[in-house]
């Protein structure tokens, strides 16, 4: 179990964002433990079922309880409650939390009431009795586990060992990349437009507010405001277009006015900034791991070119190191105007691979 918490935090700490807000890093990490546990035991479980003649252990009984239970209450209660916090646009972490636990509140009610309606309906007609309703909601939760598992085990089994048999081939795995290229760019372009219409609405509410009579309106928007400012200007992206820093925004009318000088106008429009910028981030992610894993590729392909014969341009195993230091280097040396250089370059060799 020691072992097994130590890899799960390397894990964390090596692919986690600096992003990732603390507590999603908790609930990562206890996930991580408890699902790596037990796929550990169940091996375990088995060899001890069949060398004690299926006699129960309560001991294990009692580790398998507490994995299940904890695994039951982070799907079902703390994940989803998680999930809408972050997501909620409101500005004090009570109301994000009160928005968080209606919304799974109004979630398990209709699902409650459909569960409801169709047991109502089984039971009204000849085509099914209590026991039989139990069964059929027992099957179709055994049916929904094992077709979560066939696909996912499918695709550890097959697709992971195809995928690392692909990457080996890295002229195959470098042109796989520039036809990548244009996707990647598109939703990247797509993402940054949207963060700036986001930020342009905040611009124009902004505006809107500083502009009209303090009797209006209720004075705590002014704190929102400050809080929505502030979020747009802490929020690092440095690709946003220079055209739009002192662009003027279109003329304000009434139904601006109503919308933003409420508190739901402002905590949608918090909602929204959060996700244009969570998106912004990700495919901003995507671009740079592209970009890099490009460059890696092309240093292999250039470096496997050269045959035999080559390599007797260099004078020592100096150079050679040398050489290889150059390499590694490579991909640590992006800059603003070289990151644009390669993304023009990715998108001529994408079109070329295409055309061709």
């Amino acid at each position: 179990f020691i072992i097994l918490s130590i890899f799960s935090l390397i894990l964390i700490r090596y692919y986690k964002s600096n992003l990732v807000p603390n507590d999603v890093t908790i609930a990562v990490y206890i996930s991580w433990v408890l699902g790596f546990i037990g796929i550990l035991l169940l091996p375990y479980d088995i060899s001890i079922a069949i060398t004690q003649n299926d006699k129960r252990n309560y001991g294990l009984f009692i580790v398998w309880e507490i994995i299940y239970w904890s695994t039951f209450l982070l799907a079902w209660l703390w994940l989803p409650i998680q999930l809408e916090y972050h997501n909620s646009g409101n500005f004090t972490l009570i109301s994000k939390l009160k928005e968080a636990i209606w919304r799974n509140l109004l979630f398990y009610f209709i699902i409650t009431c459909i569960g409801i309606i169709y047991v109502i309906f089984m039971l009204s007609t000849s085509s099914g009795s209590l026991s039989q309703v139990i069964g059929f909601m027992m099957a179709m939760g055994n049916t929904y586990g094992v077709l979560l598992i066939i696909v996912l085990m499918g695709n550890g089994l097959v697709g992971l060992p195809k995928r690392l048999w692909q990457i080996a081939d890295s002229e195959s795995e470098l042109i796989r990349l520039y036809l990548s290229a244009p996707g990647i760019e598109s939703s990247f372009q797509d993402a940054r437009y949207d963060l700036e219409d986001c930020e342009l609405e905040i611009k124009k509410a902004d505006n809107i507010i500083t502009q009209a009579n303090p009797g209006s309106y209720d004075l705590s928007l002014l704190i929102y405001l400050h809080k929505l400012t502030n979020s747009v200007s802490n929020f690092e992206f440095s690709n946003r277009s220079i055209s739009n820093i002192n662009k003027n925004n279109r003329l304000i009318n009434d139904e601006d006015k109503d919308k933003y000088l409420s508190k739901e106008g402002l905590i949608s429009l918090h909602s929204r900034l959060i996700q244009t910028q969570t998106q912004a981030q990700a495919c901003d992610c995507r671009w740079k791991n592209l970009i890099l894993q490009c460059q890696k590729y092309e240093n292999l392909v250039t470096f496997h070119q050269l045959s035999s014969q080559d390599i007797r341009w260099f004078e020592s195993t100096s150079d050679i190191i040398s050489y290889n230091n150059i390499i590694k280097n490579n991909k640590n040396n992006i800059t603003k105007k070289s990151r644009n250089k390669c993304k023009d370059c990715l998108l001529d060799k994408a079109y070329s691979v295409l055309i061709f």
